[in-house]
């Protein structure tokens, strides 16, 4: 089966979608990330960034960074993402310390609060504008031609253990993934590194999962056998959840979000680590 479109349908009628092109644009950033003439801080060797993650940690001059905070990744010639309101994926070019993207790449359509949303413009134009990186004191900084750093990242954990997740979001099985209903809460908990366990809305569940570096292989999930009526359609989403879990074969974390897939790539279940909105 080919993957499935990274869609959420909400119960909500949907807001206006950002422009496709405005991802990473390459606008005019402010002044206080235009290029300097100061003496130019000497950079510390080049490492490689190949594999690695990282969390907006500041952009010089903005106001702290509101959450869930962008992230970025590279992999393979690519950066990807979230951008805070909207996934992103676009190719760059990284040799010795240079740093440069070359195009803008695809993004999700989602709707975001005015802030977060000019939040996730200005982080957008600042990768359009990095010329160069280094890293210093375990953290990340993109700079300008000038060297005049335009953000700071710190490195993104990748542990499912140790936090509850609360679903946001499944695959159907119908082509689509969906919103959880109204008044039911789905969880997710890795109580070690072989067992998974949690709510499906109505009942507890419990499966048996193998995990590795980006991958995991859940077993048929085992419940309780409560019969709830509400929210209507309680028990159906309960079925299609423990059956989303089950195909999932892929996870990532991005920032306060984990998403598993299934191995061809479609969204098997999106999630936020609890405690956060």
């Amino acid at each position: 089966m080919s993957a499935q479109p990274d869609v959420i349908q909400r119960n909500t009628p949907a807001a206006a979608s950002l422009a496709l092109g405005a991802l990473l644009g390459f606008s005019s950033l402010p002044a206080h990330a235009q290029p300097d003439h100061s003496p130019r801080s000497k950079a510390a060797p080049a490492a490689t960034l190949e594999g690695s993650a990282w969390l907006l940690e500041s952009i010089p001059g903005q106001r702290a960074v509101l959450p869930p905070a962008p992230t970025l990744r590279l992999e393979a010639g690519r950066i990807s993402g979230s951008d805070g309101c909207n996934r992103y994926s676009a190719p760059v070019q990284v040799k010795g310390s240079s740093f440069r993207v070359n195009q803008p790449g695809p993004s999700t359509l989602m709707a975001c609060p005015p802030r977060q949303r000019r939040q996730a413009e200005t982080f957008r134009a600042v990768l359009g504008s990095a010329r160069r990186y280094r890293l210093r004191n375990g953290r990340l900084e993109l700079l300008t031609t000038g060297g005049r750093p335009v953000a700071r990242f710190r490195p993104q954990p990748q542990e499912i253990a140790g936090s509850v997740w609360i679903v946001t979001g499944f695959n159907n099985g119908r082509q689509a993934v969906v919103s959880t209903l109204a008044g039911s809460t789905l969880s997710l908990e890795l109580k070690s590194r072989g067992r998974l366990t949690g709510t499906a809305g109505c009942n507890r569940y419990a499966a048996a999962v193998q995990l590795g570096e980006g991958t995991l292989k859940v077993k048929p999930p085992v419940a309780t056998r409560r019969i709830c009526s509400q929210p209507r359609g309680v028990m159906e989403q309960e079925v299609q959840f423990l059956s989303a879990l089950e195909s999932a074969g892929q996870w990532r974390i991005e920032a306060e979000r984990l998403e598993l897939r299934r191995p061809d790539g479609a969204l098997a279940v999106t999630l936020r680590r609890a405690g956060t909105p």
